[in-house]
C-alpha cells in the first residue's frame, strides 16, 4: 500500500511537472533588452531604431536606379527593395519595449503607390496597443483589423534615429510585385506639381504635400526628409523651407541635405534660389555654426 501510495505521488509530481512545463511553452515571448520587435513566424525579430539596414540600403539603390530612367537598372533594383522586406500576416504584431519611445510614436502605413523619384503615397492604418502583463515599458502593437495584401511600412516619429525602419508584405511577394508600376512607367512618370509664389515669380515644384515623412496635428508643417543627418520641413503659412543639420561636420552635411532638396522638389539650382529657404543647426551639435541662419551654400559666397 505503501509502494503505491509513494508510486501515485510519484506520478501525480511527473504530471504537475509536465504540466507546469507546457504551459511555459505556451508562453509568449518577450525581448529582454530595450527595442522594436516583430513576431515573426520563426520568433522575434529586432528593429534596429536606425531602422532595417537591409531595407535602407535597398531604398538608396531603388532611388538611384529610377534616377538613371533605365528600365534595366530599375527592374532588378525593384525586384531587390521587395527582397528587403519581411513577411507578415494579416496582423502583424510588433513589441515595443523602451521607458521613453511610446507606442503612439509607431506608425503601419499602407503603401498606395511604390516607389518613384516622387516618394510614395500612404494610408495610415489604426493600431491597437495593449501593455505586456508584468512588464513595464512594454506594449504590443497590432493593427486592429486584418489588413489586406500589399506592401507595409512600419514608421516612427522624430523621436526615432530614423523615421523608415522597416517594410512588410502581407501576401504572396511576387502577387503584391505585380501590383507595382511597371520600372519604365516608374523612371519616366510625369509628377503632379504645385506652384510657390515667391517675389521673383512661381517656382513649380514636386507636390511633396501627397507623399511627406510626416505632418504636424495642426497641418502647418510639413517633415519631407527626415533623417539621421539632417531634417528638411515646409512651412505652410508662410510657404518656406528649412533644412536642419542635426550631425557634424556642418559644411558636409548641409551638402548632402541641400541635394536631397533639389530632388526632392524636382528643382534646379536657380529655381532653388528663389524660394525661400534657409539652412542651421544647434549648439548641440556644432557651436560653430549654431544660431545663425544661412542660405543654401549654392546662392551666397557665406562659409
Amino acid at each position: 500500500m505503501n509502494a503505491l501510495s509513494s508510486r501515485g505521488v510519484l506520478v501525480g509530481v511527473v504530471l504537475i511537472a509536465i504540466g507546469s512545463f507546457l504551459v511555459g511553452c505556451r508562453r509568449e515571448a518577450v525581448p529582454q533588452y530595450f527595442g522594436i520587435y516583430f513576431e515573426s513566424p520563426q520568433g522575434l525579430r529586432e528593429i534596429p531604431m536606425k531602422g532595417d539596414p537591409a531595407y535602407n540600403a535597398a531604398v538608396a539603390k531603388l532611388r538611384a536606379a529610377i534616377a538613371t530612367k533605365n528600365p534595366d537598372e530599375i527592374r532588378p533594383a525593384l525586384k531587390g527593395f521587395y527582397d528587403s522586406c519581411q513577411t507578415a500576416t494579416e496582423q502583424p504584431v510588433f513589441i515595443l519595449y523602451h521607458e521613453t519611445i511610446k507606442p503612439q510614436m509607431l506608425h503601419f502605413q499602407r503603401v498606395l503607390s511604390h516607389v518613384t523619384p516622387q516618394g510614395t503615397a500612404k494610408e495610415e492604418v489604426d493600431l491597437g496597443v495593449t501593455p505586456v502583463a508584468d512588464k513595464q515599458f512594454m506594449y504590443r502593437v497590432t493593427p486592429k483589423q486584418p489588413v489586406s495584401k500589399d506592401l507595409y511600412d512600419l514608421v516612427g516619429s522624430s523621436e526615432f534615429v530614423s523615421n523608415k525602419l522597416a517594410c512588410f508584405l502581407v501576401g504572396p511577394r511576387d502577387e503584391i510585385l505585380e501590383k507595382a508600376p511597371a520600372p519604365a512607367a516608374a523612371g519616366t512618370g510625369t509628377a503632379d506639381k504645385f506652384s510657390i509664389q515667391t517675389p521673383k515669380g512661381k517656382v513649380a515644384v514636386i507636390d511633396f504635400r501627397k507623399h511627406p515623412a510626416r505632418v504636424t496635428q495642426d497641418q502647418q508643417t510639413v517633415v519631407i526628409e527626415d533623417k539621421t543627418d539632417f531634417q528638411i520641413v515646409f512651412n505652410v503659412a508662410d510657404t518656406s523651407f528649412t533644412i536642419n543639420v542635426n550631425v557634424k561636420p556642418f559644411p558636409v552635411v548641409r551638402k548632402d541635405a541641400e541635394a536631397a532638396f533639389l530632388m526632392d522638389l524636382g528643382i534646379s539650382k536657380d529655381d532653388a534660389c528663389r524660394l525661400s529657404a534657409y539652412e542651421g543647426t544647434t549648439i548641440h551639435v556644432d557651436p560653430n555654426y549654431a544660431g545663425r541662419s544661412f542660405k543654401l551654400s549654392f546662392c551666397t559666397n557665406e562659409p
